[in-house]
Formats: C-alpha cells, sequence, structure tokens
C-alpha cells in the first residue's frame, strides 16, 4: 500500500485539498431571499450567463438543487455547472475569468487567502451537524480501542487523506485544545479507500472518515470514536461549522455585486430546499454522485446552509493558524463577501 509518513515533529505542509464527501446538519432559518441586484420590482433582471465549477461531492447538491428547482432562473441567472477535479484545479480559472464561481472545502480557501490568493466566499453548500455523533467525519476506531476523546491520539497512528483538511484541522484542533503534545500524533496519509483496509489489517490505530466511507466502517464493525469537528466537551470548533463554500474571486465580485448578490440568493434558497428535503438530496448522491441507493439511504447528510457570515468561518482560521497551516493572523470579515 503506497502511503507517506508524516514525522512527528516535522514541518506541516499546507496543501489544497478536493473536498471529500463530508455531511452533516443544520437548519437555516430565516425569510426566503428576495431577487435583487438592481433590478427594480416591476422590471425583469437580465439574465446573467456564468460557469461555476463544481467539485462533485455532496458540496455540488445545493447547485444542481438551483438548477433542477429553477431557482437560478428565478435570479435570472443562466448557470452552467462544470466539475473540476479539485479546488485547486478550479482556482486559476476563477482568477482568469474562466470561472466565475467555485465550490469549495472552507479549509483550503483559507489556505489560498493566507497564500495571497485574491478570493472570498460568497455562499456556503453544506455544513457541519448540529449533532456531531451523527456528522459524517468521524474518527473511526476499531471496538474495543483506549481512543475515547482527542487527547487519547497522542502516540498514535492515525491516518488521514489529506493534510490541510477541514477534518484534519478539526481533529488537530480538538486534540491541542484536549492537552494533546503537538508533535504527539504520527499521522499517515492515505486515500479514502484505503483508510478502511489499513484499519481492518491494524496498519493504524485510527482514521479520519467520510462518508460514505463512515458507514462502510461501521458495517465493518469499527465505531466512532468522537467528531472530526467537534469532540464532546472540547470547543475548538463550533458546531454546525461551515465547511464547504462556494468562492469568486475579489476582482469579480468588485465589478460583479449585484450578479454576486443574487448568487448568494440563490444559494441560500437552494440550500434551504436541500435542507428541508432530504429524499431528494439521495436521489441526488444516486443519480449525480453514482451511489448505490442502499449507501444512499445509509450516509449520514449534511447539513445545507446558504447563509455565511464572518463568524462562522473564523474559529477555523483561528485553528488552522494554531495548528500551524497557515503563516498569519487573518479576520474572517475579509474572507467573507456581504452583500
Amino acid at each position: 500500500m503506497n502511503r507517506s509518513m508524516l514525522s512527528r515533529r516535522g514541518g506541516v505542509v499546507a496543501t489544497i485539498a478536493s473536498i471529500a464527501l463530508v455531511v452533516s446538519a443544520c437548519s437555516p432559518g430565516g425569510a426566503e431571499p428576495t431577487p435583487s441586484g438592481g433590478a427594480s420590482s416591476d422590471k425583469p433582471m437580465e439574465a446573467v450567463a456564468l460557469t461555476v465549477g463544481a467539485v462533485f461531492t455532496t458540496a455540488a447538491v445545493p447547485l444542481w438543487i438551483a438548477d433542477e428547482q429553477g431557482i437560478f432562473e428565478k435570479y435570472a441567472l443562466d448557470v452552467t455547472i462544470t466539475q473540476s477535479p479539485n479546488f485547486a484545479a478550479s482556482a486559476p480559472a476563477l482568477l482568469n475569468g474562466q470561472m466565475q464561481f467555485a465550490n469549495a472545502a472552507t479549509a483550503p480557501v483559507i489556505t489560498a487567502v493566507d497564500q495571497n490568493m485574491p478570493i472570498q466566499i460568497v455562499a456556503g453548500v453544506q455544513a457541519e451537524q448540529d449533532d456531531p455523533s451523527i456528522g459524517t467525519n468521524q474518527v473511526m476506531v476499531p471496538k474495543g480501542s483506549t481512543v475515547k476523546r482527542p487527547k487519547d491520539l497522542e502516540g498514535k497512528t492515525v491516518a488521514t487523506s489529506a493534510v490541510g483538511s477541514g477534518p484534519y484541522v478539526g481533529v488537530m484542533a480538538n486534540y491541542l485544545a484536549d492537552g494533546g503534545a503537538k508533535d504527539g500524533i504520527n499521522w499517515v496519509v492515505m486515500s479514502l479507500s484505503e483508510l478502511l483496509p489499513a484499519l481492518e489489517s491494524g496498519q493504524i490505530d485510527a482514521a479520519i472518515m467520510s462518508e460514505p466511507f463512515t458507514a462502510s466502517a461501521r458495517d465493518a464493525g469499527f465505531t466512532a470514536a468522537f467528531n472530526a469537528y467537534h469532540a464532546k466537551g472540547v470547543d475548538a470548533i463550533p458546531v454546525g461549522f461551515t465547511d464547504a463554500v462556494l468562492v469568486a474571486s475579489s476582482d469579480y465580485l468588485a465589478k460583479n455585486a449585484g450578479v454576486a448578490e443574487r448568487m448568494r440568493s440563490a444559494m441560500i434558497e437552494a440550500n434551504r430546499y436541500a435542507q428541508d428535503n432530504p429524499d431528494a438530496v439521495r436521489a441526488l448522491l444516486v443519480s449525480r454522485l453514482q451511489l448505490d441507493k442502499t449507501t444512499s439511504e445509509k450516509v449520514n447528510l449534511p447539513a445545507f446552509v446558504g447563509e455565511v457570515q464572518p463568524a462562522d468561518i473564523q474559529s477555523m482560521v483561528d485553528a488552522m493558524l494554531k495548528v500551524g497551516l497557515i503563516k498569519a493572523e487573518h479576520d474572517a470579515a475579509d474572507i467573507v463577501w456581504l452583500p
């Protein structure tokens, strides 16, 4: 099995990671947004053609719903959704204008901002569960494991699919907040498909897993020690954290504020629909992500929350600084675009 070992005392290299199949739930509130962007109420808005890059995971669900349910049309947005393998592939297209928006995991977006990439968060596309026990990003261990809480990972070999991913940051932030030594975990990087076999063979003591791999691990007899983002009694990352977002270049947002406001409103409405219609979301997992129906019914779904405020992002910014994945302090008010 190919894998790379990360030294306990080695420097951690921040990477722009692709979004894994993460899931969680929290209920958005508030009134349904009203189309805006400078158009008068008695004059139809002119349709604007947009290209949106999407990593095809659960983070693409609000985009698909906005397309299928006529929400983009309601806000006079003529959207072409194009598949992207990861945020690293979408970023250049955002900056050169080939794409106007793209979905991405929150942690890699913060890494990109720390590296002076001029991008901002416009809306959310999924969030973590209010109830951490049913969140999809879990630290999975064998039954009978001594790992019960974050500090118990000290001295253990733990696998992650990507250093710098949101779940990795969450585990490290909770581990440090729980009193763990910074270099005390022996991290191993593996692909998502390698995690369960490594647990079964005893090569690792624990693995950070996301859906549908979490469900497969439970079926195989493994158990969740704690949620990757919010361990019980440790408040490094708040419940309901927005772990995937829609972003655009700062230049595009400065020049197209009205269009950006319409896209933000469309995402808030689409997220609300996804939150209120879990059967529709599971159907999309089958039709768009090619999950088999049985698996789609077992996985925990994410929360879908479209409205993002700076306070929702600041905890991850602070955690990434503490873990050593970014070099400078950042005010999330500069990262989140608001109309």
